[in-house]
């Protein structure tokens, strides 16, 4: 694990198999900082608690992936690292100063980025610092997911929620409603909603009497083909 060529060989073996096998997306690498000891959820799936060694090692197996033919999704963003909260059963508060997350969560994600990874999965976290709606999940929200992954840190890739059937998506809400918000909060890729055909027929409805959700479908819908077609 501390050679950053056998991550990238490794990697590239991960994009073979996968390829043989018919698949075109791995939702790897995790690169949240683990720097909370007593993390529920995210353990050994993160390169560590040091935001220079998870943004290298992150940046090795992503692309690795993605000239093989396999689009990688860094995840959790903004960064699931520092919580004691499993995201599946509650919704996790991350307290920290903007100043912080800029250093630590942001950080990876930010480098991934500017090497040119192309698929990313946004956390179900509220961040006070960056969401002003109390316990907003980052997944459905437009500040998080639009106005500082895709405008700020310039990402024109494609955006993965994590999964809507998970509690910290839906947080208390009307679970049906969830893929409605995260479409308009800037996601493309809405993974796992509770009630699948529900939740379409609420977003066809909406396009139909809102000009700006058809045109937020039209974006996310002209960016997952031209990744198809980039992919082969």
């Amino acid at each position: 694990i501390t050679n950053d060529s056998l991550i990238a060989e490794m990697g590239r073996q991960i994009a073979e198999q996968c390829v043989r096998l018919g698949i075109n997306v791995n939702f790897a690498p995790d690169i949240d900082v683990n720097n909370e000891p007593n993390n529920a959820v995210i353990g050994f799936r993160s390169f560590g608690e040091d935001p220079d060694n998870v943004d290298r090692k992150g940046t090795a197996y992503a692309l690795a992936l993605q000239n093989n033919g396999v689009l990688p999704s860094m995840k959790h963003f903004p960064g699931h690292g520092n919580t004691k909260t499993d995201s599946h059963h509650a919704l996790p508060i991350i307290k920290n100063s903007l100043e912080e997350i800029e250093k630590i969560e942001l950080y990876p994600f930010k480098y991934l980025t500017d090497k040119g990874v192309k698929g990313a999965m946004v956390g179900h976290l509220y961040f006070p610092a960056l969401e002003p709606v109390v316990n907003k999940s980052s997944s459905l929200s437009k500040n998080v997911v639009t106005d500082l992954l895709k405008e700020i840190m310039n990402y024109d890739g494609i955006i993965f929620t994590d999964g809507l059937e998970m509690k910290g998506a839906y947080n208390g809400t009307d679970p049906d409603s969830v893929c409605l918000q995260a479409i308009m909060a800037g996601n493309d890729i809405l993974l796992l909603p509770i009630n699948v055909d529900a939740s379409i027929q609420i977003i066809i409805d909406a396009a139909k009497s809102d000009d700006e959700v058809k045109n937020r479908v039209e974006e996310s819908c002209k960016k997952i083909l031209r990744h198809k077609y980039q992919l082969g």
